[in-house]
């Protein structure tokens, strides 16, 4: 089984938007309808196991221990069936300390030696920073894999592929705005989508289809001036923490 609780465009938006740095977002559907959470940055163990709880179709508890509870009873009945459950959380780095003990306590549940759950976390680099800052959870981790940033000729290859599956056929930026797209992010895959997404929001403004050196320059720019704006904002709104009621 695999949960995928993606925190992409929380990341995506936090960037673009200071103000809600240090806070909980989840990017989500229709706010009328029914939906699935498409992504979700957790600020607390409560709010991760919620969300992974509510992703396996089981309600939302008003308290920590009955979230864990059933949490744990969907574990044992996925084992006596002779599945094993594979939770894979996303930009792992976004998750607050208090989120990322949901890892290890996800490792206490067992049955005759055997792990009930595995999870496999993506993140950027910082993420063995944070780890290493909590040795619990660090003690749990079995694996560390590293990807190096990607070469000149599969950053182009991602910015076609990205293109394609958009629907565009032509190329999107000139050859000098490619390579300065390339210098300018050390070919990291994050900072190329988000310097491609900036791209196209100045090629709107300018109303064009290709992006030159000029456009492509200013995109970078504003990149930049997200990145050395302080990060000063709190939370405005509260946490909701767990009681012991259902």
């Amino acid at each position: 089984m695999h949960i995928d609780a993606d925190a992409f465009f929380a990341s995506v938006e936090q960037g673009f938007n200071p103000l809600l740095r240090n806070r909980p977002v989840i990017v989500g559907g229709s706010a009328d309808q029914r939906g699935v959470v498409h992504t979700a940055s957790y600020e607390s163990e409560f709010a991760g196991l919620q969300d992974l709880c509510h992703s396996l179709d089981m309600p939302r508890r008003r308290g920590l221990t009955k979230q864990w509870r059933d949490f744990e009873n969907f574990l044992v009945d996925e084992h006596q069936q002779g599945r094993n459950v594979c939770i894979i959380l996303d930009d792992a780095q976004l998750m607050h300390q208090d989120a990322l003990r949901i890892i290890h306590h996800i490792y206490n549940f067992d049955r005759g030696g055997r792990k009930l759950a595995q999870v496999v976390l993506f993140g950027q680099p910082e993420l063995s920073y944070i780890f290493a800052l909590h040795p619990e959870i660090r003690s749990r981790v079995g694996s560390w894999f590293r990807l190096n940033p990607l070469s000149l000729e599969d950053t182009l290859n991602l910015i076609r592929f990205r293109c394609r599956v958009a629907g565009r056929e032509g190329s999107l930026f000139t050859q000098g705005a490619f390579l300065e797209i390339f210098e300018a992010t050390n070919g990291v895959p994050r900072e190329i989508v988000s310097v491609c997404a900036l791209v196209i929001e100045e090629l709107g403004k300018r109303s064009e289809l290709t992006a030159d050196v000029e456009a492509t320059h200013s995109a970078i720019e504003i990149q930049r001036s997200f990145r050395s704006q302080p990060l000063s904002f709190q939370a405005a709104l509260p946490i909701q923490e767990p009681t012991e009621e259902d």
